[in-house]
């Protein structure tokens, strides 16, 4: 029992070299429950970090720690969405802006704006410009590891790197 207490004291005590990485789709009472959380069950996940005392970080600075070795706040979390879903930004960004949090979007750019599922550019721009991390989803959201039937290995790796920096050209 003593050495299950010491244990626990070094892992409380030592930095963390890991993180938690929460990723969202949609935040919505209306859309597929497979892939959606409703606001307030959201909202309840959002206060046990707070109550809990956990550290909301961007994704990109969670990635720099863990690439340099440098160790992290225990307790570190970062939050991300996918997909472009029009209920991150009427749901999500607004609860995570009102506590001030960072979190990261990634868009496939071919859906932004095409219906009222999806978000659109302004609301892009508003959230970047509000310190949201806006990634690269790719253009089409195609499953990308699979080569199409009769598609050589150059015409893939092509394809995927074209669906890939249309995407960023559109989001910088």
């Amino acid at each position: 029992l003593r050495s299950l207490a010491l244990l626990a004291l070094i892992v409380i005590a030592w930095p963390a070299r890991a993180a938690v990485v929460l990723l969202y789709h949609h935040v919505s009472d209306s859309t597929p429950k497979s892939t959606s959380i409703s606001p307030q069950a959201f909202e309840a996940q959002m206060d046990y970090l707070a109550q809990n005392n956990f550290k909301v970080v961007p994704l990109t600075t969670l990635v720099e720690h863990l690439r340099t070795g440098t160790a992290l706040p225990d307790r570190t979390v970062a939050i991300t969405f996918d997909d472009s879903y029009a209920s991150v930004y009427e749901s999500a960004y607004p609860r995570l802006k009102k506590r001030g949090w960072p979190f990261t979007f990634f868009v496939n750019t071919d859906s932004v704006g095409t219906s009222s599922v999806f978000v659109t550019w302004a609301q892009l721009r508003e959230m970047a410009n509000n310190g949201v991390t806006i990634a690269n989803h790719s253009s089409t959201h195609g499953h990308l590891p699979r080569r199409k039937a009769a598609e050589s290995e150059e015409k893939y790796r092509q394809r995927i790197r074209n669906d890939i920096e249309n995407a960023q050209q559109k989001i910088i």
